[in-house]
C-alpha cells in the first residue's frame, strides 16, 4: 500500500494479483506422488549431465587458451608468458687455416754455366799434389777444357741433392796441374741473400779412382762414372758410383767402393790379325758460336771414318794435333769415342771396332776462347794394334779443317 498524507491507500497491483490467484485457483488440479517422484528423478539426471559438461569444460578451455595464446605470442605491451625457448641447433665449426709461420721457400739454386764462370768459390780441397793455383779462397772458374794450371768448369747437372725442395747445380771440374788430370764434382746453391755458395763436394779423384768420366743426378743423389785410368790415355775399368747428401756431406750409397785388381793369373786373350790397307777419312769445318758471357765460343765439327780393308779394324784411332788455340772436349765425346784423351800434344779416340766396308761418323765437340782469324787444323786415322792405342805404320790417312768464329 501507498502512503498519502498520511492516510493509508489501496495498492491497485495486490488488488489485481490477487483476483489473477483467485481466478487460477480454481483451474489448478494436482498431479499427485508418482508424478512428483518421476519429476523430481529427471531433475536429478538433468543436473548429473549439467555436472559433467561442466567438468570437461573447466578442463578444455584453459588448454584451449594456452593454446591460442601459444600461437599467438603475447599481446603487444602484454605481460603474457613467453613460449618455452628452444635449444639453438648447434653450427658447424668453420675450418680455421692454419696461420703461415713466415718462413721463407728455400733459395732456387738452379745456376746457369754463366753464373759459375761469373763468380769466385772457394771450393773444396783438391786431391794431394795438386797445383796451388787449382785451389785458394775466392778462386775463379774457366771454360774448360784448358791446358793450364787454374780450374775449370766441364759440365752441368741439376737437382734436389739436399731434399730441401729447391734445385741445386752440380758441376764436374779439371784442373790440369798435372799428369793425371784431377778432378772433383761439387755442388753449389743459393744461401737466403740469394749469393752462390758451395754445398759439398761429391767425389774427386784419387783413391784409386784416376778419372770422372760423367755424372747424373737421379732421384736426390748423384751417379758417377769412375775409372781407373786417367783421361782414357790407356783403357780402363769404370764402374758406376752413387752419392747422397747426408746432413753435412755427401756420402757413397751404392757401387763398388774399389777397384778389381788386373794383376794375377787372368787368361790373356790372342791378339786380332791386324789387317793390311788404309783407313779412309773425311773432315767437315769447325765453326764457333757466338761468344756467350765469359764461357768462350762451342762448336762442333764431324770425322767420317770408313774400312776399306777386307777385315774387321778393332782399334781404329782419331787423332787431333794440338794449337794451342782450339780444344778438344773430350769429356763431351759420345759412346764412338769410350776411350779418349790427351798424349804428347795430341788429342786421340779410340773408337769401336770397325767392321770391312763400315762407315762411322763421329762428333766432336770443341771449345775456343781465341776471336782470331780462321786456322788449319789436321786430323788422321789409324789403326791400331792394341787397347793402348799403338799405331800400326802405314795404316791410316789424314786431312785438314777449318776453324772460325760465326760473326
Amino acid at each position: 500500500m501507498n502512503l498519502d498524507n498520511g492516510v493509508e491507500q489501496p495498492d491497485l497491483l495486490d488488488t489485481e494479483f490477487t483476483a489473477l490467484r483467485e481466478q487460477l485457483l480454481s483451474d489448478v488440479h494436482p498431479i499427485g506422488p508418482a508424478a512428483v517422484r518421476h519429476t523430481v528423478r529427471r531433475r536429478r539426471q538433468r543436473t548429473a549431465v549439467v555436472m559433467s559438461v561442466v567438468a570437461v569444460a573447466v578442463i578444455a578451455v584453459p588448454v584451449a587458451s594456452f593454446t591460442a595464446l601459444s600461437d599467438r605470442g603475447p599481446a603487444p605491451g602484454g605481460t603474457g608468458v613467453p613460449p618455452p625457448s628452444l635449444a639453438p641447433t648447434p653450427s658447424a665449426t668453420p675450418t680455421v687455416s692454419p696461420t703461415p709461420t713466415g718462413t721463407p721457400p728455400p733459395p732456387n739454386g738452379r745456376l746457369t754455366r754463366e753464373e759459375l764462370l761469373g763468380g769466385t768459390f772457394d771450393l773444396p780441397d783438391w786431391p794431394e799434389g795438386t797445383s796451388s793455383t787449382c785451389g785458394g779462397p775466392a778462386v775463379k772458374l774457366r771454360s774448360g777444357p784448358v791446358n793450364e794450371e787454374v780450374p775449370a768448369l766441364l759440365d752441368l747437372s741439376h737437382g734436389d741433392v739436399d731434399s730441401d725442395g729447391a734445385v741445386e747445380t752440380l758441376a764436374r771440374l779439371e784442373c790440369r796441374s798435372s799428369a793425371d788430370w784431377p778432378k772433383q764434382i761439387v755442388a753449389f746453391d743459393r744461401d737466403a741473400t740469394g749469393r752462390i755458395v758451395v754445398l759439398g763436394q761429391v767425389v774427386r779423384t784419387g783413391g784409386g779412382v784416376a778419372d770422372l768420366r760423367e755424372f747424373a743426378v737421379e732421384d736426390g743423389s748423384v751417379r758417377v762414372r769412375v775409372a781407373d785410368q786417367c783421361c782414357g790415355a790407356n783403357p780402363a775399368q769404370t764402374q758406376w758410383r752413387t752419392y747422397t747428401w747426408k746432413g753435412d756431406r755427401f756420402r757413397q750409397t751404392a757401387g763398388p767402393t774399389s777397384f778389381p785388381s788386373t794383376k794375377g793369373d787372368a787368361p790373356t786373350t790372342p791378339t786380332p790379325a791386324i789387317p793390311t790397307g788404309r783407313l779412309t777419312l773425311t773432315a767437315t769445318d769447325l765453326t764457333y758460336g757466338p761468344v756467350e758471357g765469359q764461357s768462350g765460343q762451342r762448336g762442333t765439327m764431324t770425322v767420317t771414318v770408313v774400312n776399306p780393308t777386307g777385315a774387321t779394324v778393332q782399334f781404329p784411332v782419331v787423332t787431333f794435333f794440338d794449337n794451342d788455340k782450339d780444344s778438344g772436349l773430350h769429356a763431351e765425346w759420345s759412346s764412338d769415342c769410350p776411350v779418349g784423351g790427351h798424349r804428347d800434344n795430341r788429342l786421340f779416340c779410340i773408337s769401336r771396332p770397325l767392321a770391312p766396308g763400315e762407315r762411322r761418323s763421329i762428333v766432336f765437340p770443341f771449345g775456343t776462347s781465341d776471336l782470331g782469324p780462321a786456322r788449319t787444323l789436321t786430323v788422321r786415322v789409324d789403326i791400331a794394334s792394341d787397347r793402348e792405342g799403338t799405331i800400326v805404320p802405314n795404316s791410316g790417312n789424314q786431312t785438314t779443317f777449318q776453324a772460325s768464329v760465326a760473326s
